[in-house]
């Protein structure tokens, strides 16, 4: 029972949450968790690694960032009988939200953090990185929007298969970013300290949220309609791909230096 508001201008507040669909996605994505804490707490148990729970943790509390999201990009989930985690800036998000938080950002960065893709910047990991990304969002956005669990309104610009291409772009970007940071941060800080990420994690996230979706948000806002719309995405597009590339790199070439310096062999 997908939505279609595009071209409304206010908040679709009278949009119905499918009742199925929404327990569904609850049972689902909550059961990935519920096996990501096990695997955890073994983890952390058996090895002293918490990386995976402090990761999933982290996700969590940035879920705040998705109301201050939700006004920048303008999309809502729909409200009437919806399940509600927590309300801000006015704008209730559903309780499975809080979980594929925990997934998205939470078990798929620890996924990053032991992958090669992670080890060392190159511009094809980098590339490859933010294709699956954008295909991962894009099949994600698919299949919850036609199932109603959230719709875009206003007028948004470069529509594919019912969602606009720059919030797939938008979240690539800001997931590699933070799986370098995270990198970056595992490798840097060792033991009770790197709890602080439950902290800085989901700051990393919102700020770049925010830099990321500022120009599109200023195109939706703008009094030109789909055309300003269009400049804001294409500058949200260029800005974010540009940074993050840059960003992830620095990031990178930061902790291979720390690696080399923890490796005596490399030594000079």
């Amino acid at each position: 029972m997908g939505y279609n508001f595009f071209g409304r201008q206010d908040i679709p507040v009278e949009a119905i949450m499918p009742a199925v669909a929404q327990h569904y996605a609850e049972l689902g994505v909550g059961t990935l968790i519920a096996l990501a804490i096990v695997w955890g707490l073994r983890n952390l148990l058996a090895k002293g690694d918490a990386r995976l729970l402090i990761c999933m943790i982290a996700g969590f509390i940035a879920i705040p960032m998705e109301s201050h999201a939700m006004g920048m990009m303008k999309f809502v989930y729909p409200p009437v009988g919806q399940d509600v985690l927590i309300t801000a800036f006015g704008r209730p998000i559903p309780l499975f939200m809080g979980f594929m938080y925990s997934a998205f950002y939470g078990v798929a960065n620890y996924i990053y953090l032991n992958s090669e893709l992670s080890s060392r910047w190159s511009a094809k990991t980098f590339w490859v990185g933010i294709a699956s990304l954008v295909g991962a969002e894009a099949l994600l956005e698919f299949v919850c929007l036609h199932l109603g669990l959230w719709a875009y309104f206003d007028d948004q610009p470069f529509v594919i298969l019912d969602f606009p291409i720059h919030v797939a772009i938008v979240v690539a970007c800001m997931c590699m970013v933070y799986g370098a940071f995270s990198r970056l941060w595992f490798d840097r800080v060792k033991g009770a300290q790197q709890w602080l990420l439950l902290i800085i994690g989901p700051a990393v996230l919102i700020a770049s949220c925010t830099v990321f979706s500022f120009p599109l948000a200023l195109g939706l806002d703008a009094s030109g309609g789909l055309t300003d719309a269009r400049i804001g995405s294409a500058i949200s597009i260029a800005l974010g791909l540009s940074l993050a590339c840059g960003l992830v790199r620095a990031l990178s070439s930061t902790t291979e230096s720390t690696d080399r310096m923890a490796d005596p062999t490399t030594a000079a």
